[in-house]
């Protein structure tokens, strides 16, 4: 197979859940995880805002002022952001890294953003078969500033437990 050839079959071959978002925070494409993610299907997903298929909001995240945006930072930025980032799915809250990076056009213009997501804390009253394309919740109970924290120093950080 060559991927150059089948570019469909390799982004929806992706077990992360990616968004592709434009400048108007609309997502022109989405992977099968992302839509399995989202419990939606694909044209559902497609067209929709992010903020409403994240957040279950009508505005963007952050004119919540509870978050900082990472697809708006990488926009702004033309660089790679990485945070976490809460959502709500399914009825449920999800905590996840998100990993925005921009997309350059080849002239500095960035158009678009693609927005990867990787579950870090999903709370305890969620049940296990609830977790539609997402991987399994912590062993150990943490807070969001651990997990912060954790991400932030790298991959040999160790979380403790929450008291």
């Amino acid at each position: 197979m060559n991927p150059k050839k089948n570019v469909r079959k390799t982004f929806d071959g992706l077990s992360l859940p990616v968004l592709v978002i434009d400048r108007d925070y609309v997502i022109v494409d989405a992977n099968r995880a992302a839509a399995a993610h989202l419990e939606r299907t694909e044209s559902n997903v497609v067209g929709q805002f992010c903020f409403e298929m994240t957040h279950g909001s009508e505005n963007p995240c952050w004119h919540t002022g509870e978050v900082a945006c990472p697809v708006k930072g990488a926009f702004e930025s033309k660089q790679r952001v990485r945070a976490i980032h809460k959502h709500h799915i399914g009825g449920h809250l999800v905590v996840e890294e998100i990993v925005a990076t921009p997309l350059d056009d080849g002239t500095g213009r960035v158009d678009f953003v693609v927005e990867e997501g990787r579950v870090v804390l999903v709370p305890a009253t969620v049940h296990v078969t609830e977790l539609k394309g997402m991987m399994s919740p912590p062993r150990k109970a943490v807070s969001l500033e651990q997990m912060e924290a954790a991400i932030e120093a790298g991959a040999t950080a160790r979380l403790k437990t929450a008291e």
